[in-house]
């Protein structure tokens, strides 16, 4: 109970002293809260606590309900008991209210700062955090509660970085100077973006700082689109300065060599240091009588791009000589922010190879016609597709026919009818392919007659390997085929003869073999002088039987259309010739290895008569000091198998590797017999299944024989 109230009290509440003691005083406290008041002062009896609350309390000269903050102390006797509380009430209501305003106002510039994508902070004086703004929380993943009067250290900010930013910081409150600064921040996410930051001081009434407020903004997108345009411009730069054109940059209506590359530098053989800053006129004087700078005017003037292509220019070089360039220019005017035009942009190629090149191809097509009109042939040429464009004069006076006539398809006119076809499709497929084209074909003549004509057609290609053109010829091959029939004829009835005479040669042959015998026979021993003709007479006839036989060979394999063709197997043909040879084979000891073996182009038995005679003739010119090793391999070159047989005897000088191919050449005449047949019959009988046949050695180290066959497709 209230025991004592002052004079200003009475004062103040508008009531005798009397109105307020005891528990009358409650009257004056707002209903709301009267409850409330009474519960704290209790509270406070029992505990002895002292008693503060703010209230609500009456004014008696208007009232008003005013705020007011009540205290109560006890004061305790010697025991340490509770003698009575002395109070006090103070009126509030203007600090309350401007407390309100300051908190009304806080709470708008928060509600401000906590919806800028920037971030917002207060430090009081000692660098610890007063305020941040949501944006900053939101980084940091923490609520304000969690970062109030903590500094940068003590949110785990790297050292370094903490130990900078609380530097500054200081460094604000030191000067009274704002600081600037950016720095990367790596967030909680993992992300780190780099922020442009400011620090400022808050300074008080007298000048002093009372705080430091700062704001950072992320410039992570604006450094990245300014790296961004640095290094196009870096990529830009590099790629003027390596493309291969001459190009440059010029200032204002003096034409001022602003910028140059190598190139052009390289082009007009001068030194940057020598161009830059210098006028084209000063620089380049010769050029000033080519028009060149009276164009510069023009486009200057005139914002019109000039272009021009194959210019001839004479540049003076280093060493004074005067130097022609043929150029491919272009001027193109530059303008400014303001669209003026303050400079022109350069750039030349030059083409003085190209056009050098061109005009000596030109030179060059025109003497190859030249030659193309005095060949015996009928010529012509088409381009890339097919389509001819040019014949010779011999083509015309042939075939009575004109440019337009020919011209597009028209060349099929000239064609037999019933071949035109055939032609047709192995055209379409050597176009295709790029591969030449080959064929005999009918032309007609002007006075409506055909010829045969063997065609050819060569592609021709640029340095990159594509077909541009092809090139042909027909040559008038009918006579050629009149002869060869002729040819032909006379051959098989050469065989006939041959085979006749041979068969007739036999016959004589015999009596005088039978004849030698009975006469060896009749005299027996007593004559050794007759006994040594009659031998020499035996080996004679023996010696020409084998001689007519291999004509007669040799006679049938120089026919292909006797000779059959099909598929080879190599295996079964070695095999063949090894078992013919069975019996030297193993008189020798020879040792015959071989891989198995393709299948080929040809007939097996006519590869087996080849194996037969290379193995024959490896066993025949054995070295006496060892046995016989034979190694027979195969190997794919392109469309053909490469069959060679190699041993161990005894070889042949280098210089006689084609005449042991030749009619009745041979090398060992005395020491070995044998009729120099035999390798002419294998090389004809490869040659005429499409192969060849060539022979390696060296005297005392083996020889190897070669043939080759065309391969089967797979």
């Amino acid at each position: 109970m209230i025991d004592y109230v002052n004079g200003r009290c009475t004062e103040y509440f508008g009531a005798p002293e009397e109105a307020l003691l005891g528990a009358a005083w409650l009257e004056w406290v707002h209903p709301d809260e009267r409850d409330a008041v009474r519960e704290r002062w209790n509270q406070s009896i029992v505990t002895g606590e002292p008693y503060e609350m703010a209230l609500r309390a009456k004014r008696g000269r208007d009232g008003s309900w005013r705020w007011h903050l009540v205290r109560a102390l006890p004061l305790e006797g010697e025991n340490g008991s509770i003698l009575q509380w002395f109070g006090t009430c103070t009126d509030i209501e203007d600090e309350k209210r401007a407390d309100a305003k300051l908190k009304e106002q806080w709470h708008a510039f928060d509600t401000a700062l906590s919806h800028t994508p920037d971030f917002a902070y207060t430090f009081d004086t000692a660098g610890r955090f007063t305020y941040v703004n949501r944006a900053l929380l939101d980084l940091w993943g923490k609520p304000l509660e969690d970062v109030l009067g903590k500094n940068f250290s003590d949110l785990e900010y790297p050292p370094d970085l903490a130990q900078r930013l609380q530097g500054q910081v200081q460094q604000v409150i030191d000067t009274k100077q704002p600081v600037k600064g950016e720095t990367p921040f790596t967030g909680p996410n993992g992300e780190t973006a780099h922020y442009e930051y400011i620090f400022v001081p808050v300074l008080g009434a007298a000048g002093q700082v009372r705080a430091v407020a700062g704001s950072a903004h992320d410039v992570t997108r604006q450094n990245q689109a300014r790296q961004q345009i640095e290094d196009d411009r870096a990529r830009w730069r590099d790629l003027l300065r390596q493309t291969p054109a001459a190009i440059a940059r010029l200032r204002g209506p003096e034409h001022i060599i602003g910028w140059i590359n190598p190139e052009y530098s390289k082009l007009v053989d001068r030194s940057p240091e020598f161009l830059l800053g210098k006028t084209v006129r000063e620089a380049t004087p010769v050029v000033e009588a080519q028009n060149y700078l009276e164009i510069l005017d023009r486009v200057y003037q005139t914002g019109e791009p000039f272009s021009g292509h194959e210019q001839l220019v004479r540049l003076k070089q280093g060493d004074g000589n005067l130097r022609d360039v043929y150029v491919n220019v272009v001027y193109l005017p530059i303008r400014n922010a303001a669209a003026e035009i303050d400079g022109i942009f350069v750039h030349i190629t030059d083409v003085t190879g190209m056009v050098v090149a061109r005009k000596q191809v030109e030179e060059s097509e025109q003497q190859f016609r030249t030659l193309a009109e005095t060949i015996p042939h009928l010529a012509w040429m088409a381009d890339e597709t097919g389509k001819q464009f040019w014949y010779n004069q011999r083509w015309y006076d042939y075939t009575g026919t004109t440019f337009d006539e020919v011209k597009e398809q028209g060349w099929k006119s000239v064609h037999d009818p019933a071949v035109l076809p055939e032609v047709l499709k192995l055209w379409g497929e050597t176009l295709a392919s790029g591969t030449p084209f080959e064929m005999v074909c009918p032309l007609r003549a002007a006075n409506g007659s055909f010829r045969q004509f063997l065609t050819r057609s060569e592609p021709v290609r640029d340095s990159e390997g594509r077909v541009v053109r092809w090139f042909g010829t027909s040559t008038d091959i009918t006579e050629q085929r009149r002869i060869e029939k002729e040819l032909r004829r006379i051959n098989r009835e050469l065989e006939e003869f041959a085979y006749a005479a041979s068969h007739d040669l036999q016959e004589p042959l015999r009596m005088v073999n039978i004849y030698t015998q009975l006469i060896l026979s009749s005299v027996g021993n007593e004559n050794e002088r007759l006994n040594q003709y009659a031998h020499f007479v035996q080996a004679g006839v023996a010696r020409m039987h084998a001689l007519i036989h291999g004509l007669l060979t040799f006679s049938r394999s120089v026919h292909a259309e006797e000779l059959p063709i099909g598929t080879a197997d190599l295996t079964a043909a070695l095999s063949g010739a090894m078992g013919v040879l069975k019996g030297r084979i193993e008189e020798t000891a020879a040792v015959i290895t071989a891989p198995p073996l393709p299948l080929a182009r040809g007939d097996t038995a006519q590869v087996m008569h080849i194996f037969q005679n290379v193995l024959s003739n490896a066993l025949k010119y054995r070295r006496m000091d060892r046995a016989p090793e034979i190694c027979v391999s195969v190997a794919r070159d392109r469309d053909e198998w490469i069959i060679s047989v190699q041993d161990n005897g005894i070889g042949f000088e280098p210089q006689y590797a084609e005449r042991i191919f030749g009619l009745f050449k041979r090398l060992h005449k005395d020491e070995y017999p044998g009729t120099g047949l035999g390798l002419a019959i294998c090389k004809r009988i490869a040659e005429r299944y499409g192969g060849r046949m060539w022979a390696e050695g060296r005297p005392g180290d083996g020889a190897t024989i070669y043939f080759s066959l065309v391969a089967i497709p797979e």
